[in-house]
């Protein structure tokens, strides 16, 4: 049977891939699943005595039984990836960070940007890991006034809610980073 695996962070690392499907046999638990990967994958030993599992959104045992097409993810507690050419994150997450001024009020009924608490943790996310993210977790509302500014990570998952009464909204967005870019990217 099928399984997709989603891997965030360190966990994407060492399966040098944040997703991929693999075919098991019927019965097959997280803890066989747990197996089969360590063989193939051996830089995923130092991160399982810590990593959560997720069946289809739900954080579960090892000896859950998993079924075909539904989805596994790997979850490192602390992520952001190794900091490796190719790893999603390390020393450069940590130290970009992006202020979003306000020229107009953003209420909660005017198209205030909404976010999932603490995602930017996993580092840079794949579409499908973003989709992911927005169906397991909770999202929270952010209303600034005008004038006021909002300081976050720019790798949180957001996204500006629909404004239910027609107003401007005008944001001055501005990113910034306390080190060199990788990969020969720079600030310009």
């Amino acid at each position: 049977m099928k399984v997709r695996l989603l891997a965030f962070a360190t966990a994407s690392d060492a399966l040098g891939t944040e997703e991929r499907e693999i075919e098991v046999a019927e019965g097959f638990t997280v803890e066989d699943l747990q197996g089969w990967l360590g063989e193939r994958y051996p830089d995923l030993a130092p991160l399982w005595p810590r990593l959560a599992i997720a069946v289809d959104g739900e954080i579960c045992s090892r000896q859950r039984v998993l079924t075909e097409g539904c989805e596994v993810a790997l979850l490192p507690p602390v992520s952001g990836g190794s900091g490796r050419p190719g790893g999603t994150g390390g020393t450069t997450r940590a130290a970009l960070v992006a202020i979003r001024l306000h020229l107009d009020e953003t209420p909660s009924s005017g198209g205030a940007l909404r976010v999932i608490p603490a995602s930017h943790r996993h580092g840079r996310l794949s579409s499908s890991q973003i989709r992911w993210m927005r169906k397991n977790n909770p999202t929270e509302t952010c209303p600034v006034s005008a004038g006021g500014a909002m300081v976050m990570s720019p790798l949180l998952v957001h996204a500006s809610s629909p404004a239910e009464t027609p107003s401007h909204r005008r944001v001055l967005h501005f990113e910034f980073a306390g080190s060199k870019l990788p990969g020969g990217l720079e600030w310009v």
